[in-house]
Parts: structure tokens; C-alpha cells; sequence
């Protein structure tokens, strides 16, 4: 008798993880589908996620300017923005900059010409949209 319901409890249990780890995966697919990611890009983000939300800013804002929105910030994008902030004043100022040229240049072969320029840019002035030291990055690489 105290097998079976032990056996009852431990499938019980069993079935409940299933549901819960389908559920991470489900959320996790499903966020991708809602930004427009494909899983390469994905995976791109998890190489440098202490700026995941960053590359996300520097992602929506290539799409909004491409559909004419320059001085509209979606939620996301305002959220995206908040959360890069945070994550860039958790990068000592001497580092910051080598961190967000990294991230860039990770960026920098999703776009061509001028769609690489202004989103190089963008991404030297995020310490000033954020408000953080130093307001605009020099990054050593040529933008070509």
C-alpha cells in the first residue's frame, strides 16, 4: 500500500516537472518569436549576455529607424534601453567601452553601409544615452 502511493506521488511529481520544464521552453521560444529572433541570433546574445539587452536596444532601434520611427520608443525598446543601462553601469568605466565595441562588432556583420554606420554610432553614444562616463566611446576598429 505505502508503494503505491509512493509510486503515485513519484509519477505525480514526475509529470508535474514535464509540464514545468515544457513550460521554460515554450516561454523561451515563444519570447524569440515575439522579438523576430532566429535561433542563431539566440545564441549570439548568450556568447555576451551582460549586454543581451543592449544588442536587443541596438536590435529594435535598426528596426523602428527602417520603419521610420526614429523619435518613438516602443516599450520594449524603453525597457530594452532601462535594462541595457543597468547592465552597462555594472562594467567598470575603464572596461566599458571594450565591452560595448565587442558587443558591436558582433552586431556589425547583421548590417551593411550606412545601416552599420548608424547603428555603430548608436552604440558609441550609449554610455550618454544612459547618462554614465565616458558619454561617447571611441572604439579602435574601423566601421567598414
Amino acid at each position: 500500500m505505502i508503494m503505491a502511493r509512493l509510486t503515485v506521488v513519484a509519477a505525480t511529481f514526475a509529470v508535474l516537472m514535464l509540464v514545468v520544464n515544457g513550460s521554460i521552453v515554450r516561454t523561451i521560444v515563444t519570447e524569440i518569436e515575439e522579438e523576430g529572433l532566429g535561433q542563431s541570433k539566440w545564441f549570439e546574445m548568450q556568447k555576451n549576455p551582460s549586454l543581451s539587452h543592449c544588442q536587443s536596444y541596438l536590435t529594435q532601434s535598426r528596426q523602428s529607424e527602417l520603419i521610420k520611427l526614429r523619435s518613438v520608443r516602443t516599450n520594449r525598446q524603453e525597457e530594452h534601453l532601462q535594462q541595457c543601462c543597468s547592465q552597462l553601469r555594472r562594467i567598470d568605466e575603464q572596461r566599458r567601452c571594450d565591452e560595448l565595441e565587442a558587443m558591436a562588432q558582433e552586431q556589425k556583420r547583421r548590417y551593411q553601409g550606412q545601416e552599420m554606420q548608424e547603428m555603430m554610432e548608436t552604440a558609441r553614444n550609449l554610455p550618454s544615452t544612459c547618462n554614465l562616463p565616458p558619454f561617447r566611446c571611441e572604439f579602435r576598429t574601423v566601421s567598414a
